[in-house]
């Protein structure tokens, strides 16, 4: 059995414990159908008619029948079981389907949409038209920057792109205090003057927060431990909060290796006796393929709330699956079941089934600037 067949059924099986009340999010859900479709497994008829259309539209999603998922969106895209089936396609399958989905979105008007995951558009104009009409600002400024950058990493930026860009860069109108902005500054900056970029990176950190502009600190960071290593772990290893080097650890692993620099970071975490970002750590850990730690990172959380465990690392295993790296994923993998054992409440869902179903391979990208080629 492949590891996608294996969690096509931990994720059938997931949705089965829903259709008997056991207490699954809808996000949830909608993985689990996605997977299952993925796998080719086919899904029960869930009681909730809205977490049912997420589901559906995810499995055949899933199953790259995009014309019948299609289908169903516009059936259902206008009713009320329905409103949110539209932005949720978008972070299904914005990165394949941007084109289609504008065309919904530009028949549904007053539904909500994800301009960021439709900047793979092959008309950009249109989907500016799309923002305009939109009055969230923060949507609209993020939709400009990822179409901007798009267009300059393909080497050509539309003009309407770059026009509607200077003017957020205007002396005196530049939105700062918008998030999307500040990462798709230090976005650019990691492309063209990395030492300037990790300049602003800290520069923001300090006066906005180091959480508050994620995808411009992974930007930076990733490229900066590809060129210099032991800086990177510097940079990291000078932040005072233990969450917040926990944080800024998880783009050394981009190249699924932890930095021999950055060794001295993870020891100290693993020895603090309280740290919130334990699961963020173990899947850092995971990524990084450092073996020996990870073990220590498991065993710090080995009394924790089964459930609590299983949610909170597949996604380190997801990630080692997309890239290749089957057997350690199987190692991985093996070393969080031993953790999981057999326990498990009778009204819970399986914690097993909710790992394997979470660390399936090919899960869909969520975010704009994936699935290639992984950096922001």
């Amino acid at each position: 059995m492949t590891p996608l067949e294996r969690s096509g059924d931990a994720a059938t099986r997931v949705l089965v414990a829903r259709t008997r009340g056991m207490e699954v999010s809808l996000l949830d859900v909608e993985l689990a159908g996605w997977v299952a479709g993925a796998a080719g497994r086919p899904l029960p008829a869930l009681p909730d008619p809205v977490e049912d259309l997420h589901a559906r539209q995810a499995a055949l999603f899933g199953a790259r029948d995009d014309d019948a998922a299609f289908a169903l969106l516009a059936q259902q895209v206008g009713n009320d079981e329905g409103e949110r089936l539209l932005i949720h396609a978008c972070h299904l399958v914005g990165d394949r389907c941007s084109d289609r989905l504008i065309e919904v979105a530009e028949q549904h008007r007053d539904v909500w949409f994800s301009g960021p995951m439709l900047a793979r558009t092959r008309d950009p104009v249109r989907l500016l038209a799309l923002v305009d009409h939109d009055a969230r600002y923060e949507h609209t400024v993020a939709t400009i920057a990822e179409l901007y950058i798009r267009g300059f990493d393909a080497g050509h930026i539309a003009p309407e792109v770059a026009s509607r860009w200077a003017a957020l860069n205007e002396l005196g109108k530049q939105p700062g205090e918008v998030a999307s902005f500040r990462e798709a500054e230090l976005r650019l900056a990691a492309r063209t003057d990395l030492d300037h970029a990790v300049t602003v990176m800290l520069s923001y950190a300090n006066s906005w927060g180091y959480d508050q502009q994620d995808a411009g600190t992974e930007a930076v960071l990733t490229r900066l431990v590809r060129r210099d290593p032991e800086r990177a772990s510097a940079v990291v290893a000078k932040r005072e909060d233990p969450e917040n080097r926990v944080e800024w650890l998880d783009p050394l692993t981009r190249t699924f290796a932890l930095p021999a620099f950055a060794e001295p970071i993870v020891d100290a975490l693993l020895s603090l006796p309280t740290l919130e970002s334990v699961y963020a750590l173990a899947r850092i850990l995971i990524a990084g393929r450092a073996w020996s730690r990870l073990e220590r990172a498991l065993a710090n959380v080995a009394e924790d709330p089964v459930l609590d465990v299983a949610n909170g690392v597949p996604s380190g295993v997801a990630r080692l699956r997309d890239a290749g790296l089957d057997e350690d994923a199987e190692r991985a993998r093996a070393m969080v079941l031993e953790v999981l054992g057999d326990r498990r409440q009778p009204d819970e869902v399986s914690p097993r089934d909710l790992f394997e179903m979470k660390s399936a391979p090919g899960r869909p990208p969520m975010l704009p600037w994936f699935p290639e080629p992984g950096l922001p």
